[in-house]
């Protein structure tokens, strides 16, 4: 594919870039695969929100099943993406995998630890989620 038109989105210095064929308006039939994957991130933004404002002992309880939930949304925007024929540059990438790598942190954290660290890992998150909605061209209303 001729690389003729680049999205590129930004955070801290940081572009994420996708290449489209010639005549790609970025416009994406919903499928119903890409259907589950907008509901899987809806929900996790829900509870991101939660997260946001939640007390160390809250997110050390919301931890058995926040990290799942965010583990298989990631799986399956890598997937959207995949099947999208995205090309993605290193930046996704090494962003899904330092959203993985705070997930097993997180877990083993004691509740101060995690409730500290949480702001610099919803940040991720919401890139990731940002990043990806770009390239599929599926940015929110």
């Amino acid at each position: 594919a001729t690389k003729t038109n680049a999205d590129t989105g930004t955070q801290g210095g940081a572009v994420a870039t996708t290449t489209k064929a010639p005549g790609d308006t970025g416009m994406v039939a919903m499928t119903a695969f890409g259907k589950m994957v907008t509901q899987m991130k809806d929900s996790m933004e829900a509870q991101m929100r939660v997260m946001d404002t939640a007390s160390a002992a809250t997110i050390k309880a919301r931890m058995p099943r926040y990290e799942p939930m965010a583990d298989s949304m990631i799986s399956q925007m890598n997937e959207e993406v995949r099947r999208m024929n995205i090309a993605t540059d290193a930046i996704w990438p090494a962003t899904a995998d330092s959203v993985r790598q705070d997930l097993s942190r997180l877990r083993t954290m004691p509740p101060a630890d995690a409730k500290a660290v949480m702001p610099a890992h919803l940040k991720r998150m919401r890139w990731l989620i940002q990043m990806q909605r770009t390239m599929t061209g599926k940015t929110p209303p």
